[in-house]
């Protein structure tokens, strides 16, 4: 099972440029005070925004991950945690792409990811 199965991450929506993932806060994916852990959020939010990039590819290509900045903002402790991926700019050898977390309930935003995708041939 791949650590997106089994966080439980699930996909919302898909549109050119743009991908959103929810995941359920539940006990397994918190920390040890009960928000969910710093790196479920660093996935989910490297995940959407990856899918995001990929969007704007050629089939036979797919993207990996440069580098990242995650900023928390306040504690993920809403029922489901959203995260939208989007990008910032593409370029032949680098896709600058963002993600925000958030609360969907009250649109309060949990963090804020900065990141580079580099575009690949898919194997």
């Amino acid at each position: 099972m791949s650590i997106l199965g089994f966080i439980g991450v699930e996909l919302v929506s898909v549109k050119e440029g743009e991908v959103v993932l929810a995941v359920e806060n539940k006990p397994e994916i918190q920390q040890h005070i009960g928000y969910v852990h710093g790196g479920v959020l660093a996935t989910l939010a490297d995940t959407c925004s990856g899918m995001a990039a990929m969007t704007v590819l050629e089939k036979r290509q797919t993207v990996v991950t440069s580098e990242f900045k995650i900023h928390y903002l306040r504690p993920a402790t809403s029922a489901t945690i959203h995260a939208i991926g989007s990008i910032l700019k593409k370029g032949s050898r680098q896709i600058i792409v963002e993600a925000e977390i958030l609360d969907p309930s009250t649109s309060t935003l949990i963090g804020k990811f900065i990141g580079t995708m580099v575009p690949m041939a898919a194997n």
